[in-house]
Protein backbone atom coordinates (compact mmCIF):
# COMPACT_ATOMS: atom_id res chain seq x y z
CA UNK A 1 0.00 0.00 0.00
CA UNK A 2 1.75 3.61 -1.04
CA UNK A 3 1.11 6.72 0.42
CA UNK A 4 -0.47 8.21 -2.00
CA UNK A 5 -3.59 6.40 -1.49
CA UNK A 6 -7.01 7.93 -0.54
CA UNK A 7 -7.41 7.15 2.68
CA UNK A 8 -10.60 7.28 5.15
CA UNK A 9 -11.11 6.94 8.81
CA UNK A 10 -14.55 5.38 10.14
CA UNK A 11 -15.09 5.77 13.85
CA UNK A 12 -17.54 5.83 16.50
CA UNK A 13 -16.54 7.43 19.93
CA UNK A 14 -19.01 6.03 22.39
CA UNK A 15 -22.12 3.37 22.61
CA UNK A 16 -24.67 5.68 20.66
CA UNK A 17 -24.50 5.69 16.98
CA UNK A 18 -25.06 9.85 16.98
CA UNK A 19 -20.89 9.71 17.56
CA UNK A 20 -20.30 8.15 14.34
CA UNK A 21 -18.53 9.77 11.91
CA UNK A 22 -16.17 10.19 8.79
CA UNK A 23 -12.81 11.81 8.01
CA UNK A 24 -11.36 11.42 4.75
CA UNK A 25 -7.72 12.28 3.47
CA UNK A 26 -5.48 12.38 0.51
CA UNK A 27 -3.01 10.42 1.83
CA UNK A 28 -2.21 8.05 4.56
CA UNK A 29 0.35 10.30 6.00
CA UNK A 30 -2.56 12.71 5.88
CA UNK A 31 -5.02 10.50 7.52
CA UNK A 32 -2.25 9.69 10.50
CA UNK A 33 -1.45 13.30 11.18
CA UNK A 34 -5.18 13.86 11.01
CA UNK A 35 -5.64 11.37 13.94
CA UNK A 36 -3.08 12.54 15.87
CA UNK A 37 -4.61 16.03 15.57
CA UNK A 38 -7.76 14.86 16.74
CA UNK A 39 -6.14 12.91 19.66
CA UNK A 40 -4.27 15.93 20.39
CA UNK A 41 -7.09 18.53 20.47
CA UNK A 42 -8.79 15.61 22.65
CA UNK A 43 -5.97 15.91 25.22
CA UNK A 44 -6.30 19.51 25.27
CA UNK A 45 -10.13 19.54 25.77
CA UNK A 46 -9.55 17.23 28.75
CA UNK A 47 -6.46 19.57 30.26
CA UNK A 48 -7.26 23.09 29.23
CA UNK A 49 -4.64 24.81 31.69
CA UNK A 50 -1.95 22.82 30.36
CA UNK A 51 0.33 25.01 27.90
CA UNK A 52 1.78 22.03 26.02
CA UNK A 53 0.82 18.88 25.31
CA UNK A 54 2.73 15.48 25.58
CA UNK A 55 2.00 12.22 26.05
CA UNK A 56 3.21 8.75 25.77
CA UNK A 57 2.51 5.84 23.14
CA UNK A 58 1.25 3.93 25.45
CA UNK A 59 -1.15 6.44 25.93
CA UNK A 60 -1.96 6.78 22.19
CA UNK A 61 -2.54 3.34 22.12
CA UNK A 62 -4.86 3.40 24.90
CA UNK A 63 -6.92 6.16 23.20
CA UNK A 64 -7.01 4.07 20.03
CA UNK A 65 -8.47 0.79 21.85
CA UNK A 66 -11.04 2.67 23.60
CA UNK A 67 -12.73 4.29 20.55
CA UNK A 68 -15.46 1.23 20.77
CA UNK A 69 -15.54 1.26 16.40
CA UNK A 70 -12.54 2.21 14.42
CA UNK A 71 -11.75 1.16 10.34
CA UNK A 72 -9.18 2.26 7.97
CA UNK A 73 -9.87 2.06 4.38
CA UNK A 74 -6.92 2.87 2.15
CA UNK A 75 -7.55 2.68 -1.60
CA UNK A 76 -5.48 0.18 -3.41
CA UNK A 77 -4.98 0.44 -6.73
CA UNK A 78 -3.96 -2.78 -7.12
CA UNK A 79 -7.65 -4.13 -6.64
CA UNK A 80 -9.84 -0.86 -8.07
CA UNK A 81 -11.03 -0.60 -4.10
CA UNK A 82 -10.38 -0.27 -0.59
CA UNK A 83 -8.62 -2.03 1.89
CA UNK A 84 -9.90 -2.29 5.14
CA UNK A 85 -7.31 -2.20 8.03
CA UNK A 86 -7.73 -2.41 12.01
CA UNK A 87 -6.34 -0.52 14.99
CA UNK A 88 -3.20 -3.10 15.21
CA UNK A 89 -2.44 -1.62 11.85
CA UNK A 90 -2.77 1.96 12.76
CA UNK A 91 -1.29 2.00 15.82
CA UNK A 92 1.84 0.51 14.19
CA UNK A 93 1.58 3.20 11.58
CA UNK A 94 1.41 5.67 13.83
CA UNK A 95 4.62 4.37 15.78
CA UNK A 96 6.16 4.22 12.56
CA UNK A 97 5.68 8.05 12.09
CA UNK A 98 6.13 9.25 15.78
CA UNK A 99 9.94 7.15 16.25
CA UNK A 100 10.41 8.63 12.72
CA UNK A 101 10.15 12.04 13.37
CA UNK A 102 11.65 11.38 16.86
CA UNK A 103 14.83 10.29 14.88
CA UNK A 104 14.69 13.36 12.41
Amino acid sequence: MGDKNHTILLLQTAKHDSTRFYQDFSTVSNALEGFLKMYETRLREMNPSVKSITYELSSLFQYIDDIRELVVLSFDDSIKGYRSYDRKWLKSKLQDLLVGSVKR
